[in-house]
């Protein structure tokens, strides 16, 4: 159920920001859907995978993994556009929301290779 969640959040982020962000100079009103919803998708998926986490080990300390993580996370959808001398895209939107996708994924298998140790810990008849 984590998973399908994750997956509907951050591929639904992905979609509109190929859509929306594609072309070479989207406008602004463009921007700030496929960022906002990029925003959403990321802080809806690690919030609902840490109060799951917080579920599964009776402990708050999945927050010390998950809200650097977030904050990594989030920091790409706030950098601008870089754009060469010449006036082309070095880095466009549409690759910070796939870099903050892609960091949000890498959070999440973090806080779930913590979540096991942490269990593996405290539960070795589980090992």
């Amino acid at each position: 159920m984590m998973l399908g969640m994750w997956l509907a959040s951050v591929g639904s982020a992905l979609v509109v920001a190929r859509f929306r962000l594609s072309s070479q100079n989207p406008t602004l009103r463009d921007e700030l859907l496929a960022r906002g919803v990029a925003f959403l998708a990321v802080t809806f998926a690690l919030s609902g995978f840490s109060l799951a986490s917080i579920a599964f080990t009776t402990t708050t300390l999945v927050i010390v993994v998950a809200l650097p993580g977030w904050a990594l996370t989030v920091l790409p959808l706030l950098a601008p556009p870089i754009r060469r001398s010449t006036g082309g895209l070095l880095v466009s939107s549409e690759t910070w929301v796939y870099v903050s996708v892609g960091l949000s994924v890498a959070t999440g298998l973090a806080m779930a290779f913590y979540v096991l140790a942490r269990l593996l810990m405290t539960r070795p008849e589980l090992a």
